[in-house]
């Protein structure tokens, strides 16, 4: 009784899904989509991410992909593949120039681009919508005092982080 009540009128988090071969980038983009309340899937390459939506047991509401990987399928045409199976939200992030091809492509299939280094605030841009209102306001009350820290910061903070629990001596400020 109490379940179906719950299924009719607590909305499940939106699913996030997030490809990309960086892990370290990955762990921080799913951090943030955490605290913006969404429920994110990992993957690290574009081919694990099409075999999960082929899979269908879930729907993503939005999927962020990185448009460059060292091998494999690559984000331009990981895209039109994803259309096949959702009519999800979909970004690309990208550290180089888009080619004319590419923003062709990702004009007509309405992807949207994030340029590296990602600033928290693009990723909560987009995810807000997919957000129940009250707690959408809260996540942009969050957001609007980090908004200018970008995911290179919080990388490099991390890493030190990381180096330092490992026993390795950090010169990073406050780490």
């Amino acid at each position: 009784m109490f379940e179906s009540f719950t299924s009719r009128f607590v909305k499940a988090a939106p699913i996030v899904a997030v490809v990309d071969d960086d892990e370290l980038l990955q762990h921080l983009v799913v951090d943030l989509l955490k605290m913006s309340h969404c429920d994110p899937r990992q993957f690290l390459t574009c081919e694990d991410a099409l075999k999960w939506l082929s899979l269908g047991r879930e729907k993503p509401s939005f999927i962020l992909a990185d448009l460059r990987f060292p091998s494999g399928m690559q984000g331009q045409e990981f895209v039109p593949l994803v259309r096949q199976h959702t009519d999800a939200g979909v970004a690309v992030v990208t550290g180089a120039m888009l080619s004319p091809q590419e923003e062709t492509l990702f004009n007509r299939l309405g992807v949207y681009v994030i340029n590296k280094p990602i600033q928290p605030s693009k990723i909560i841009e987009l995810v807000l919508p997919l957000i129940p209102t009250r707690k959408a306001n809260h996540v942009r009350a969050e957001f609007q005092r980090v908004e200018r820290i970008d995911l290179g910061e919080l990388e490099e903070a991390r890493s030190a982080a990381v180096r330092n629990s490992k026993g390795i001596p950090c010169v990073a400020a406050g780490v």
